[in-house]
């Protein structure tokens, strides 16, 4: 994850579109885990979840960096 996050912090300077891209990707896991779960096994949704997870964690960061880095 440090890497896809190394990455999208060099290709995208602006955080609100850094926020875009990930919400976009945490939509693409929520419509890969409302599958049925007969194709999707245990692990992957586990995995999914941690991908989410982290997703969110770092959307929290870049958004508490906007709010610091704002004008006043």
């Amino acid at each position: 994850m440090n890497y896809f996050y190394y990455k999208l912090e060099k290709t995208t300077p602006n955080i609100e579109d850094r926020i875009d891209k990930l919400e976009t990707v945490i939509q693409k896991i929520d419509n890969l885990k409302d599958r049925k779960v007969d194709t999707l096994s245990k692990k992957i949704i586990v995995a999914l979840n941690l991908i989410e997870s982290s997703i969110n964690k770092k959307i929290i960061y870049y958004r508490k960096t906007m709010l610091d880095t704002e004008p006043v």
